[in-house]
């Protein structure tokens, strides 16, 4: 454990930390609300088709959460398995461009949503592995922050790409977004990252030095769902997406009826406002959360 002191990570894999999470905005949602503008108004689907189809990412990442999370813990090799997902992801919103019936767009769906299930537990584990305990919560409000930065940098190149030039190019925008999430990824040098921080072990000193093998097993599914506070969080999740997570793409549809020429940039402007405001909030939920722990 010589060669993986926390808090120490060399500014290039945190910058490229950075990056990933700025291109990985793009990546992770597919081609979001933008495909309920594609199906309706280029493929002329039928709502309740768009309905299944968009619902099919959800809940494949729901399925494959547990799963994907115990997998990138069980690996050290988290940025060949992230690169893999984010090629995935890349594959997919390609092939959805070739196809016009159901089947095809809900098994390419799918796939995102199992890539993505992937991504989120990896970028987590990067950030524990490279900052440490102590750190965490203050780096992954900026990891958040570029996440909102890189939503409006590809809303804005969507809305302008499926304006201008065919919507189908949002498609391939998020391949170009995935390709260069690979190259950040690839650009986390390996020696920089804690393995036994990485999968969430106890492994750190008051100091926030990494120990030496604790012999502490890991806790384990019995002891997650054993804990009130996580349990507490689920259901404020689960409450807050019934509520919300439908939103976008809904006014994607309602976009495109009548006016889909430029439903793309009035998604586009949907999404920027949104992303605007959650920038300051990131950044300053990650300064907050230390603050509690500190009290």
């Amino acid at each position: 454990m010589a060669g993986h002191s926390v808090g120490v990570a060399a500014p290039r894999s945190l910058g490229a930390l950075d990056a990933l999470n700025f291109f990985l905005a793009d990546v992770r949602d597919g081609v979001g609300p933008y495909l309920a503008i594609y199906l309706l108004g280029s493929k002329s689907w039928s709502a309740g088709d768009i309905g299944i189809a968009m619902s099919a990412m959800g809940i494949a990442t729901l399925v494959a959460q547990t799963p994907a999370g115990a997998l990138v813990d069980s690996v050290n090799a988290r940025r060949l398995l992230m690169s893999l997902a984010s090629l995935a992801v890349a594959a997919a919103c390609v092939m959805m461009t070739w196809f016009d019936a159901l089947l095809p767009i809900v098994l390419a769906q799918a796939l995102i949503g199992v890539a993505v299930a992937v991504l989120a537990p990896g970028v987590s584990a990067l950030t524990l592995g490279l900052v440490g305990y102590k750190s965490f919560s203050r780096r992954t409000g900026r990891n958040q922050a570029f996440n909102h930065a890189g939503n409006i940098a590809a809303a804005v190149c969507a809305g302008l790409i499926g304006h201008f030039i065919a919507r189908e190019g949002i498609f391939y925008l998020v391949a170009v977004f995935a390709v260069f999430a690979i190259v950040s990824i690839m650009a986390v040098r390996p020696g920089d990252i804690n393995p036994r921080l990485a999968r969430g072990d106890d492994g750190e000193d008051e100091n926030g030095n990494s120990r030496a093998i604790t012999g502490k097993a890991p806790s384990g599914l019995v002891a997650l769902l054993a804990d009130r506070r996580v349990l507490m969080l689920t259901a404020s999740v689960t409450l807050f997406h019934f509520a919300n997570a439908a939103m976008l793409p809904l006014v994607g549809q309602y976009l495109s009826v009548g006016k889909s020429s430029s439903a793309s940039l009035y998604m586009s402007a949907c999404i920027i406002v949104a992303q605007i405001v959650m920038i300051p909030v990131a950044l300053s939920a990650g300064r907050l959360a230390d603050c509690g722990a500190d009290a």
